[in-house]
């Protein structure tokens, strides 16, 4: 097998994703677009869409959603979700803005994050719960990802 790349830009009209995905388009920033060529006993051709959005965000101004589509083919094998969270914009109010978007905002900012957006001292300091020391007061400032 054998796997070949064909990098394209926005200006090409590849339309490979959903109808229903594309009336959210033009809330989709920053898109990168990525072809390959998966030969085989049969040629497949993958694409991965990798694109900023602020699709359900409209009450918090404060994230942003990085999205990864993957198709094999036309048809969707594969999506993720990160979100990028302008902590700085909310640092006053941090534990309960972070409530706001869903449940798994809220689990991070109560598990790992001190009322303000900073990194637990027990995550930094405890001799056990530190573990290998990576997370140090670097991670007190600037947006989280």
């Amino acid at each position: 097998m054998t796997l070949e790349y064909h990098g394209f830009d926005n200006s090409e009209e590849e339309e490979w994703w959903s109808e229903d995905e594309s009336e959210c388009l033009d809330r989709e920033q920053d898109i990168e677009e990525h072809e390959y060529t998966i030969s085989g006993n049969k040629a497949r051709t993958l694409k991965i869409r990798l694109f900023l959005t602020d699709e359900g965000m409209d009450d918090f101004k404060w994230i942003k959603n990085f999205v990864a589509k993957c198709t094999c083919d036309g048809i969707t094998v594969a999506n993720a979700l990160a979100r990028y969270i302008y902590r700085e914009d909310i640092r006053s109010e941090f534990w309960e803005r972070m409530e706001e978007p869903n449940e798994e905002t809220c689990d991070v900012a109560f598990h790992i994050f001190d009322r303000s957006g900073a990194v637990k001292a027990k995550y930094k300091d405890h001799p056990v719960q530190r573990g290998t020391t990576v997370w140090g007061n670097e991670l007190d400032h600037g947006p989280l990802s």
